[in-house]
């Protein structure tokens, strides 16, 4: 083996262990989903109520990421949830109604 050969693999082993090091040194972001049934967003003091308080809903609404126009494909929790968490329509889910429906063990999701 020559110097530049011993060289340029060095240098490429140096450059992968500090990638390395960059890529597990960088925290992973916390994610904390939270969903309250029947509970209005105007209802809270971290989307403009002037009269209820919710002081602690309101502080972790200030250090997160807040959504001010959310859509559900159904208005029911159960299927709501599962198109949260699947990327999925009811239709292709088979998740319709509260119970009497299942989410197929095969079903990719997100927790």
């Amino acid at each position: 083996m020559d110097f530049s050969h011993c060289f340029r693999s060095a240098l490429l082993a140096g450059f992968v262990v500090v990638g390395y090091a960059a890529l597990a040194a960088t925290p992973s972001p916390n994610v904390v989903f939270i969903t309250i049934d029947t509970l209005r967003a105007d209802h809270l003091g971290c989307y403009g109520d002037k009269q209820i308080r919710t002081p602690n809903i309101d502080a972790l609404a200030a250090d997160s990421t807040r959504f001010e126009r959310a859509y559900t494909a159904v208005p029911v929790t159960l299927p709501s949830h599962t198109v949260i968490f699947t990327g999925t329509y009811p239709t292709l889910s088979g998740v319709h109604d509260f119970a009497a429906n299942k989410l197929s063990p095969t079903q990719a999701t997100l927790a």
